[in-house]
């Protein structure tokens, strides 16, 4: 049996990490979605014709407001904010840019599932409530709880 070197390993398993993760995210055309990075440079034409979305695009480069609200805010903060008027353009435009928030919650919350559920609390039934109370953003009000509970008399 052949060793490989150090390379051909790091090399194969680059490959099947490149196979894998086409199944997670697959090619876009690059000229077809080139208006969701930069709206105003993008080729209107290039864009699939006959949904509708080709001219919202052309509105929105053509609007004044969309131009100055994409130099003034972050993407994700002018896509939401184009979302009422621009339904079409900003429906492909969401949808990619929510998929790697919730890739990441899902993954970290996962994470938080595999402490919770460690080999000294594997006998954990139902860990909704600690996971819930795990992953959320908010810090109990620890003195506010205990003004309510009496004492004992």
């Amino acid at each position: 049996m052949e060793t490989k070197s150090f390379s051909e390993l790091v090399t194969e398993h680059l490959m099947k990490f490149e196979k894998e993760t086409d199944g997670y995210f697959p090619s876009l055309g690059e000229d077809e979605f080139a208006y969701l990075r930069n709206p105003s440079t993008a080729n209107a034409q290039m864009v699939q014709a006959g949904t509708g979305v080709q001219e919202e695009l052309v509105e929105l480069q053509h609007g004044g407001f969309a131009r100055d609200l994409y130099s003034e805010k972050n993407l994700c903060d002018f896509w939401f904010a184009m979302c009422n008027s621009y339904k079409k353009v900003t429906k492909p435009a969401i949808q990619a840019l929510l998929l790697f928030p919730s890739t990441w919650l899902c993954e970290s919350t996962f994470s938080l599932l595999l402490e919770i559920k460690s080999k000294s609390r594997s006998q954990l039934k139902t860990p909704e409530h600690d996971l819930r109370c795990a992953a959320a953003n908010v810090s109990p009000r620890i003195n506010a709880l205990v003004a309510k509970k009496q004492v004992h008399p």
